[in-house]
């Protein structure tokens, strides 16, 4: 299990929580995140943040900015995190698997490992074999099924947001195994945490660069 994604629609706070928390977490306290977490914990973060027409900076404006990843192993001094304007799928991923200990961030990952094609070599030994590596994905999608079978079976933990939505409430859910009666009436940007691996289900929030669980589901 090599993949950690948010799940919900546009402006739920899928960015926001991985930007302000997950990331620095991961870097700093990768056990709060994740029980895959390398001896010595990542030593970078790669992120994925192509301009938009909407926002020609990105959405992530932090870190050393590189046109790709080629410019990035080029660069004497490495920061620790990176985001890059041009990157290829492929390039991140075999630099994760080459380097070891890297934390690839997709911000659109079903645009990325969507059901339209089979993931790429360097995509699938990552999505599949990271944690081998010391290095993981973690990555947004609207659709928990818009992810390609091969990603959605090594999910270790998935947040779902957006419980206003009965659709988006229902997949929830239908994939944490939860009443969906106990999503009705939350407050906006709560996720539900789910940990594949033991079915713990929390309520949570990202205040201050800190997650805050404020309800337990199972």
């Amino acid at each position: 299990m090599s993949l950690i994604v948010f799940v919900g629609p546009s402006r739920i706070g899928k960015t926001f929580a991985m930007r302000e928390w997950m990331l620095p977490a991961l870097l700093a306290r990768p056990g709060e995140v994740t029980s895959m977490a390398p001896a010595g914990g990542y030593g970078a973060v790669l992120i994925h943040d192509p301009p938009t027409t909407e926002r020609p900076d990105g959405q992530y404006a932090v870190g050393t900015c590189y046109q790709d990843v080629a410019e990035w192993k080029r660069a004497e001094k490495r920061p620790r995190v990176a985001r890059f304007v041009n990157p290829s799928l492929d390039s991140l991923c075999a630099a994760a698997v080459e380097h070891g200990r890297l934390v690839i961030c997709l911000d659109e990952a079903n645009r990325l490992i969507g059901n339209e094609r089979k993931p790429s070599k360097p995509a699938a030994e990552l999505i599949e074999s990271g944690r081998h590596h010391g290095s993981m994905i973690i990555g947004a999608a609207r659709r928990l099924k818009a992810l390609h079978t091969s990603a959605r079976s090594n999910i270790e933990v998935g947040y779902f947001g957006n419980f206003a939505d009965d659709d988006d409430r229902e997949d929830a859910a239908n994939a944490a195994n939860v009443n969906p009666d106990r999503l009705r009436s939350l407050p906006p940007y709560t996720f539900l945490e789910w940990r594949r691996e033991t079915g713990d289900c929390t309520l949570i929030r990202i205040e201050n660069r800190r997650k805050i669980v404020f309800d337990k589901l199972s």
